[in-house]
């Protein structure tokens, strides 16, 4: 048996090819790549801006620390003047009344309180992106 005979006897299936339908349009530029892209999904690409991904991540977390200060310092015990940086409110040896932060809707506790939660889902749901982003290119 030759070469030539074993290919066509072989019932390996043919090894798939991809079919593409690059048109060139008469546009230019990015109206050129849209109109390719979109003839094809798997030609779509766009760009990370992982450092501007970053940065936003970055300065969500700074707001947050603010935010976090500012609470800690309407909340605290000991007052503004006696607060670390470090220093946490929540721990047994400084307890708070959590009263002021669930009943009253309108304190400004409760309204920083609301502005944590919506500062820090922002972030949250950032950071998750970029976590799972950098994971799926490796």
């Amino acid at each position: 048996m030759d070469i030539e005979s074993q290919n066509v006897d072989s019932k390996a299936p043919a090894p798939a090819t991809l079919s593409l339908r690059l048109q060139p349009v008469d546009m230019p530029g990015s109206l050129n790549l849209a109109a390719i892209m979109a003839s094809n999904d798997s030609l779509a690409i766009f760009r990370k801006f992982n450092d501007l991904g970053m940065l936003n991540i970055l300065c969500l977390q700074e707001e947050l620390t603010h935010l976090r200060r500012r609470l800690f310092d309407l909340i605290s015990p000991e007052g503004k003047n006696n607060l670390s940086y470090d220093h946490n409110p929540f721990d047994n040896q400084n307890l708070i009344d959590f009263d002021v932060l669930i009943q009253d809707g309108q304190s400004p506790e409760r309204r920083l309180l609301n502005e944590i939660r919506i500062k820090l889902k922002e972030y949250s749901e950032h950071a998750i992106r970029r976590r799972e982003s950098l994971l799926s290119c490796c």
